[in-house]
């Protein structure tokens, strides 16, 4: 979760340039799917096939950018709503 700094940690930078690397360029996930989906089993394998089937069929879109005060935002209202047990169902 953020700190009052605002910095984002490794771990959040790394998931959100993987989620820009997804949506500039969607078949760059289909190899490792492919992989995962030959040592699945059942409807897992399934799912992964869906999975492929998606992303090869998804065009590219823009990328996102960052924003430490949205993140900052985002990160209270988690803060916020856990802590009135609040789930969103």
């Amino acid at each position: 979760m953020l700190k009052d700094d605002l910095a984002a940690s490794s771990a959040e930078k790394e998931l959100f340039n993987s989620q820009n690397k997804l949506r500039t360029n969607p078949k760059s996930m289909v190899a490792d799917l492919m992989v995962l989906e030959k040592a699945a089993t059942g409807s897992k394998q399934a799912d992964y096939r869906e999975s492929i089937n998606f992303l090869n069929k998804m065009a590219p879109v823009g990328a996102l950018k960052w924003s430490d005060s949205l993140a900052k935002s985002a990160a209270d209202h988690c803060k916020d709503i856990g802590e009135k047990g609040i789930s969103g169902q």
